[in-house]
């Protein structure tokens, strides 16, 4: 295998659409040629796929697009591209390969792993996979069962952990020792000694998930155990996804919800004060047959912006703004939602939580206002 090489790459990828995979496809047509005259396979990121389709993070519709980019050319990315971090190797490989590529995916081995497992694999699951966490395949540091308790004690100071994996090799865990672990022996005995082997010391109950495991699924278990082993595409323990890891990600997507949910509360206020029943039926999707609006709560965000498309109906709101710049203001926020909502693989950037934020801003303005 070979990294990514610049003579394949699309030269202007900023040409994409999820509607025409415009140079995406050029440079994807490209690399299936040469992959299937030299039988090789390519290595790459993540990032570096979406960066030739002009996209910086893995939406529910980018995944999907990109799946069938690649599909109409015969290629799979393996691991799948919403079970890793951004910038973690995949391999692009030929379809007919698949047996071959298949060989890499995740399958818990119940020889080589004594513990709980924990497996919720879909090859389609919608949201956010362990695998995608930073942390998820990191590495992780780890003790044998015969190291001394000494020796573990300094590995977990120096790097700040609360415990570290008990492994006889890299792809076999069996069991976890940690300052709860001691805190244990330390009280039940009378006398720990800093030379004895963790293996006495250590609890033998872990969670082991797989990176292409739904997070959703595994969550309360992780919180059980306060945190997870995570199992690579070769069966490896990859890395290790704690409480803290799982903080530190809700933190980042409670930001964009805060926001989104008070402009929605806004929109919803001053929509409820300037427009009639009929004219807020009027902006419900025509495909959508069963639904009925009762209210303003009852239109979804597209709908928000389909009433204020009809130039009538903007002028009711009496608001001296230029109504393109406003929807197309109003589309890029929802593109924003979108992700957000639908729990999407990457964490929203400062770049999109600065828009919602002086978006939020405006729409307060013109609260007030009225």
């Amino acid at each position: 295998m070979e990294p990514l090489t610049q003579e394949i790459r699309p030269s202007s990828p900023q040409g994409y659409s999820l509607a025409g995979l415009h140079d995406g496809s050029v440079w994807l047509t490209a690399l299936a040629k040469k992959l299937r005259e030299t039988g090789e396979t390519q290595e790459t990121s993540v990032r570096q796929i979406l960066q030739s389709f002009g996209h910086k993070k893995r939406g529910r519709w980018v995944l999907n697009g990109l799946r069938h980019a690649l599909a109409d050319v015969g290629l799979i990315v393996v691991p799948e591209m919403d079970a890793v971090a951004l910038d973690d190797t995949v391999v692009i490989c030929l379809d007919e390969r698949r047996q071959q590529a298949r060989s890499l995916e995740p399958v818990v081995d119940p020889e080589g792993v004594d513990g709980e497992s924990e497996s919720t694999h879909d090859s389609r699951t919608d949201g956010l996979r362990i695998g995608a966490l930073p942390t998820a395949r990191k590495g992780v540091v780890w003790v044998r069962p015969d190291d001394s308790v000494s020796s573990a004690l300094a590995k977990m100071v120096l790097n700040d952990y609360s415990q570290l994996p008990v492994m006889r090799n890299d792809r076999q865990p069996v069991g976890v020792f940690g300052w709860r672990s001691l805190g244990r022996a330390v009280v039940s005995r009378d006398k720990v000694s800093r030379d004895a082997p963790v293996i006495e010391f250590m609890f033998e109950q872990y969670l082991v998930c797989r990176a292409t495991d739904s997070l959703l699924d595994a969550l309360p278990r992780i919180v059980e155990h306060e945190f997870v082993l995570v199992q690579d595409e070769h069966r490896r323990i990859a890395g290790i996804v704690t409480t803290t890891d799982l903080a530190n990600v809700l933190q980042d997507k409670f930001k964009g919800f805060a926001i989104l949910a008070e402009i929605e509360g806004i929109i919803r206020e001053i929509l409820e004060a300037k427009f009639s029943h009929e004219d807020l039926c009027s902006a419900k999707d025509p495909t959508d047959q069963h639904r009925s609006i009762e209210s303003v709560d009852d239109l979804t965000f597209g709908e928000y912006r389909r009433l204020l498309e009809k130039p009538e109906l903007w002028d009711k709101l009496g608001v001296r703004l230029e109504r393109q710049v406003f929807l197309e203001k109003m589309e890029r926020v929802n593109r924003i939602r979108n992700d957000v909502m639908h729990f999407a693989v990457d964490e929203i950037g400062e770049e999109e939580l600065k828009e919602l934020w002086q978006f939020l801003l405006g729409l307060r303005f013109l609260n007030n206002q009225g």
